[in-house]
This record gives C-alpha cells, structure tokens and sequence, in this order.
C-alpha cells in the first residue's frame, strides 16, 4: 500500500472540513427556507415583501440541496391570488436553473 504523503493528508483534512462545512450551509439554508415560507404566509404574495419571501423560501430550499421543496414551494405559491406572470416566471426559473424540472 502506498504512503500517504504531507499533500494527502492535507487534502484528506481539507475535504472533510469542506464536507463539515457544505453540511452546516445546508442545514442553515433549509432552516432560513422554513422561516422565510412561515413569513410568506403573513404576507401577501402581490406585495413586495411578499415577493421577497417567496423568492427566499424558493432560493434556500435549493441551496439547501432540497429540490423538491423548492418545487413544491414554487407550485404552491404561483397558484397564489394576485401572483403576477412575471413572479410566476421568476419562482420558476428559481427551480429550472438548477437543473429541476416543472412542467409547463
């Protein structure tokens, strides 16, 4: 079996530490998507806070790593009274660019 080297073993610490990281990023942003869906609920989603929040709940749910929240949020919150096309347009492309799929 091969010795590891100086290199290899920064490399190992390095990634675990970066693993540790992801998973603590992660966490807080599925925690700030809760959070922001409770408030979307107290707001209007014509309103521009209301804009924010959605647009919040959506963004943290996907760098969370939790696509399908962050489509069930979308689907769920473009049904909403007063949500106009171009907020529809924007919560979708929210999902769309990382790579998930909503149906037209």
């Amino acid at each position: 079996m091969p010795q590891l080297t100086k290199d290899d073993l920064e490399i190992d610490r390095l990634n675990a530490a970066i693993s540790e990281a992801t998973a603590t990023f992660e966490a807080k942003a599925r925690r700030v998507s809760e959070l922001a869906e409770e408030l979307s609920k107290l707001q209007a989603g014509y309103t521009p806070e209301g804009r924010v929040t959605r647009r919040q709940a959506v963004r943290m749910a996907v760098l969370a790593g939790d696509k399908g929240r962050a489509q069930s949020l979308v689907d769920r919150y473009v049904q909403e009274v007063g949500i106009n096309e171009q907020m529809r347009f924007e919560l979708r492309s929210l999902v769309q660019d990382t790579g998930c799929s909503y149906p037209e």
